[in-house]
């Protein structure tokens, strides 16, 4: 049996590029308000190293001001454990930055997809390379176990 490892010891750093970004009308709302979708892939290294197909429902208070939820998919490795993840976030535009949080679960035979295995964060402008900070959870033994240390 494997030894857990702390969940401190598994806070890291990551970066992602947003290599494509597609926008469009969901519904028609009075001015200033917009309702949109978006399909975007993101490019990950770091922690997380990878690609990220993610779909992105946004509500434009104006033109400076957003809410958005994002669900989507990532393939790669994460904290060395290779597979399929989905990544649900939530966020916020204003004042000239993006604020979002995300969660990380396991897509797997073995784990229910409820399987919170990592949490993250991120502040940003309008930078090319976005970093975030990642910590790895586990919240029962057999996470631990097959999610939290990798192959």
């Amino acid at each position: 049996m494997r030894q857990a490892i702390s969940v401190e010891k598994l806070a890291d750093n990551g970066q992602f590029n947003i290599t494509g970004w597609d926008e469009e009308d969901v519904h028609t709302l009075p001015e200033p308000f917009k309702f949109k979708r978006a399909n975007v892939e993101r490019l990950h290294k770091g922690v997380l190293c990878g690609i990220e197909h993610m779909q992105y429902v946004l509500i434009y208070k104006d033109a400076g001001r957003s809410e958005f939820q994002g669900i989507g998919v990532f393939e790669g490795t994460i904290s060395g454990l290779k597979g399929r993840f989905a990544m649900i976030e939530t966020g916020s535009f204003a004042d000239g930055q993006v604020n979002t949080r995300f969660e990380v679960r396991h897509l797997s035979q073995s784990h229910d997809l409820s399987t919170v295995i990592g949490t993250g964060q991120y502040v940003t402008g309008a930078q090319e390379q976005v970093s975030y900070r990642y910590t790895a959870t586990c919240p029962d033994p057999t996470c631990a176990d097959e999610t939290c240390h990798g192959a």
